[in-house]
């Protein structure tokens, strides 16, 4: 069930994902954001009882009572998805406004949990934290990762600018100073950087003079999976750095995922459970030496080996029915606790 815009139910279908294990189809009802915020319509109702929900995801804390309410009226479950807000590390609230903001957002992280039957956290930090509160929650779920269909992926204006990023590309998952680093370093290596980053680091090149110095960076702030998928058979090196990470970066699940060669840090890596201990990544903490990393990976013959061991790692510990596996043994134990 996903819940935006305005009042009213728009439509209902599914949602196709697909990968090489194959595909996989969910329900969906598109509503939006009603007048009532705590009630739902009797058509949307309908809808839900017509299709024999089990549970209610709530993965948007400001519809928690919303998805109580409802909830509660189909005799259900809640669980709710817990990301890691900076406001729950004090380290992180570096400014006066979000300093006074942390009491008043922690308390409403903590009512999002006391509300839900149970909390599925992004990491053992989060849950270490809200059980510390008296919430029932867990991590017994290993992220995955799959692409969307045709039938459910969306054209973007931005799929034919991946034909213009050259072989051997390196994509970047860093913090702005460190990939504009990397880029002035390797002059030579096109550096690619998709998502919500790029717009970010387009405004930092402006704000720093270097949008005519780094001809070397591709910016690509929104493509379709398809456009994504075609833009990894020339990608030769992934980087991901999270300097500051309590959760897991799905970035790192999504290069394992395509079998790309990765440098990253301790922090990102120790994240994903097992990973560190496999040899399928390599962790450099000193961000000074990726550019010397990545050209000794470029010249070498350790990169294809790096990449088999990605995608092993990621077929035999991330893969999506493993992930479905797990979440059925989540809500096996939560049904007989009940």
């Amino acid at each position: 069930m996903a819940l935006w815009g305005k009042a009213g139910v728009e439509s209902s279908g599914e949602i196709v994902t697909r990968s090489r294990f194959g595909e996989s189809r969910a329900m969906f009802i598109k509503i939006s954001r009603p007048k009532v915020p705590l009630r739902l319509s009797n058509d949307v109702y309908s809808i839900m009882h017509a299709l024999d929900y089990d549970y209610v995801l709530c993965l948007d804390r400001q519809l928690i009572l919303l998805c109580r309410s409802a909830a509660r009226k189909l005799g259900v479950l809640l669980i709710t998805y817990m990301d890691s807000p900076k406001y729950l590390h004090a380290e992180r609230a570096v400014t006066v406004r979000e300093g006074l903001a942390r009491p008043a957002a922690l308390a409403w992280y903590i009512t999002t949990g006391l509300l839900s039957d149970v909390t599925v956290c992004v990491s053992k930090y989060i849950e270490e934290r809200l059980s510390a509160w008296g919430i029932g929650a867990t991590t017994t779920i290993e992220p995955s990762y799959a692409l969307l269909h045709e039938s459910s992926d969306m054209a973007s204006n931005n799929d034919d600018n991946v034909d213009e990023v050259g072989n051997d590309a390196v994509f970047c998952s860093c913090p702005l100073e460190l990939t504009a680093y990397i880029a002035l370093r390797s002059p030579d290596v096109p550096v690619v950087i998709t998502g919500p980053h790029a717009y970010y680091f387009r405004e930092y090149l402006k704000k720093k003079g270097l949008a005519d110095r780094l001809r070397n960076v591709h910016l690509l702030h929104n493509i379709s999976d398809r456009a994504l998928e075609r833009l990894h058979s020339k990608i030769a090196i992934s980087l991901v750095a999270r300097p500051v990470l309590s959760g897991v970066s799905m970035t790192l699940v999504q290069e394992l995922y395509f079998g790309k060669v990765v440098v990253t840090d301790w922090n990102s890596a120790s994240r994903i459970t097992g990973l560190l201990e496999s040899g399928a990544v390599v962790v450099g903490e000193r961000y000074a030496e990726w550019p010397k990393i990545i050209k000794g990976l470029m010249r070498g013959d350790r990169a294809g080996t790096l990449g088999i061991k990605a995608k092993q790692f990621f077929d035999t510990r991330l893969s999506p029915w493993i992930f479905a596996k797990s979440f059925e043994r989540v809500l096996a134990q939560i049904s007989h606790a009940r």
